[in-house]
């Protein structure tokens, strides 16, 4: 290996952990977030959640520091280390786990969790297989908190890219916006450079019928649910 890849390799990897110890801190700046989870799994009795492209796994602290058992999954490594240091600093290290895995795989037998949280990680997956996957280890009764983006999020990124010369950002905008609509006209989703790796959009209307193909539909939105970003909680048809 190269002293500039070295270089490059270090230089991500104190980007990412920058990334993760900051969304930390900013779910514990907003108590409303935290209060919205357990809200939106009132009435279900929790043991053990899942968080899909976990990041360092703040999304599970308001279920585990009530006694359930967390389970983080990401395919960057490095967030498994910053979450076990997160939740060390919180006296909860012993009831979380991190792995480095897909939603596309989940390694958990079927009807293994009451809660699933997915935040902003489904459009880098292969939405038929994650929402399948997804929709066998929830347990009856359980819900899916699943936050992901729409189309006017890569329009409005699209749109500022131009404005402020980020032009990387606006040609990967445009990927994604194509990569989109031929989802939206064909149902199919393709991989490669040209498509941004995969990644599309939702909208509305595709992600109901793309739930109800897996057994699932949606039962309402969070509060942080917007245009850009809607934020669904989903339970078993």
């Amino acid at each position: 290996m190269s002293d500039e890849q070295t270089y490059n390799d270090l230089d991500q990897f104190s980007a990412d952990v920058n990334y993760f110890r900051v969304e930390w801190k900013m779910f514990l700046s907003d108590p409303g977030r935290a209060s919205a989870l357990l809200h939106a799994a009132r009435g279900v009795e929790v043991s053990r959640v899942l968080d899909i492209g976990c990041g360092s796994g703040q999304e599970m602290l308001p279920f585990v520091a009530k006694g359930a058992l967390g389970f983080g999954m990401d395919v960057n490594p490095d967030a498994g280390k910053i979450g076990r240091e997160m939740f060390e600093q919180k006296k909860l290290s012993e009831r979380v786990n991190f792995l480095v895995a897909s939603g596309t795989h989940i390694p958990f037998s079927e009807k293994s969790f009451e809660v699933l949280i997915c935040r902003v990680a489904l459009m880098y997956m292969n939405h038929q297989l994650a929402l399948a996957e997804m929709s066998r280890v929830m347990r009856p009764e359980s819900i899916l908190i699943l936050k992901y983006h729409s189309p006017y999020y890569y329009f409005r990124k699209f749109v500022d890219g131009l404005r402020y010369r980020y032009f990387n950002s606006a040609v990967h905008a445009s990927r994604v916006i194509c990569a989109g609509f031929i989802y939206q006209l064909t149902g199919k989703q393709f991989f490669g450079r040209l498509t941004a790796g995969g990644e599309i959009f939702q909208t509305r209307r595709t992600i109901r019928r793309a739930l109800h193909n897996v057994g699932l539909k949606c039962r309402s939105e969070m509060p942080d649910s917007n245009r850009q970003t809607p934020s669904l909680v989903i339970v078993k048809e």
